[in-house]
């Protein structure tokens, strides 16, 4: 460490170029990256619901959410498989790797439940497949006034209005 440092005081015209260097791969990096102020949030979900009525959930998790969970699980595209069951029907819920094709992973999937249908409990009425897609911002902001404001002799409007005014300068 000592030999770097007594290196870098003997060659300060190198170092100022390697400043130099280091200042504008930077200054250029910062013009090349994405930036988002709000960025958003995807997620996709396929959703398979079996109504088994009469059913007790020890019943729907055996003969309907393992059977769905093993047909899907050498389905490309699938994060993660999370099932539910509960009294009187059996959900499973599938999330899906970002950037597939949500479409044709859920084609796959109807195919896959059409498949073991025949290993299915008798009573069970017709498996619904379905995506769901959540779109949120992942930033939410809120502006609020001053606590006690409203006894201050202000008249309501015109707090608004400031507020508002703040509203918009923070949007901008």
């Amino acid at each position: 460490m000592k030999n770097m440092v007594r290196w870098a005081i003997r060659n300060s015209p190198a170092m100022n170029t390697l400043v130099i260097c280091i200042l504008t791969v930077g200054a250029i990096s910062m013009t090349i990256m994405r930036r988002e102020v709000f960025p958003d949030f995807e997620l996709e979900m396929a959703l398979v619901a079996v109504p088994y009525p009469g059913a007790a959930p020890t019943e729907v998790e055996t003969g309907i959410c393992q059977l769905i969970e093993e047909a899907v699980s050498g389905i490309n595209g699938i994060k993660k498989t999370t099932a539910v069951a509960q009294e009187n029907a059996g959900f499973v819920i599938m999330e899906l790797e970002r950037d597939s094709d949500v479409q044709k992973i859920v084609n796959d999937i109807r195919s896959e439940v059409n498949n073991i249908r025949g290993k299915f409990p008798e009573n069970i009425e017709d498996p619904e497949i379905q995506t769901i897609t959540f779109r949120t911002t992942a930033i939410r902001l809120a502006l609020m006034a001053p606590e006690g404001i409203e006894h201050s002799g202000v008249p309501p409007d015109e707090i608004e209005r400031e507020l508002r005014g703040m509203a918009e300068q923070v949007q901008d």
